[in-house]
């Protein structure tokens, strides 16, 4: 018999014995029917609220089995089909959440080459990533309002990596759990190295 069981016979014997017997010395009921009336009202009410408090805690274990949390990380990716195969370092999101991630949407962020100045990248939106799965998205710089070339995806990889990156940069990530409710993660990129900064409810 654990330490529970003993607690709620405890707190029966107290409110159904203890609690009558007291307000009835005191003068505050007639009778002892009166006090054990009372003392099940105060039974009632006690388990009403340890159910809402078990409710609320079994509906936060269901969202948190479905909540997706999407990141974005240079990892090295060996590409098969060559005949000899190489690690190739490539810009990644990767969920780490229980659920998928559904219609990914990455603002439009600023990044420091180290080459080519600061340039502006675009990211097309990503249908889905599944949990523990990754995605890999095309990192799209857009032209410099001065002209000049453009940076390739290697060099913007670079320049989000920590031993390469001149600076660092924010990532915005946006996306939805299979009941629609969005989410967001902001990710440091680049030179201080790469860190999951906030994410929760959009």
């Amino acid at each position: 018999m654990d330490w529970r069981r003993w607690t709620v016979r405890a707190l029966a014997v107290l409110v159904f014995v203890a609690l009558p017997y007291a307000l009835r010395h005191f003068c505050l009921i007639q009778n002892l029917s009166d006090g054990i009336y009372l003392a099940t009202g105060i039974a009632v009410v006690l388990y009403t609220v340890e159910t809402f408090y078990l409710r609320a805690i079994a509906i936060q274990q269901a969202e948190t089995a479905i909540r997706p949390l999407l990141v974005s990380r240079i990892e090295e990716v060996t590409y098969e089909g060559h005949l000899v195969p190489s690690p190739r370092r490539e810009f990644v999101l990767r969920n780490i959440g229980h659920g998928p991630a559904l219609f990914v949407e990455i603002q439009a962020f600023t990044v420091r080459t180290q080459h080519k100045g600061s340039v502006r990248v675009q990211i097309d939106p990503v249908d889905l990533v599944e949990s523990t799965a990754i995605a890999f998205p095309v990192l799209k710089p857009e032209p410099s309002q001065v002209g000049g070339q453009r940076p390739d995806p290697d060099e913007l990889v670079r320049s989000l990596s920590p031993p390469t990156a001149p600076d660092d940069c924010e990532i915005v990530i946006s996306y939805e759990n299979i009941r629609s409710q969005r989410f967001e993660s902001v990710v440091r990129m680049g030179r201080s190295g790469t860190r999951l900064l906030r994410h929760g409810p959009r």
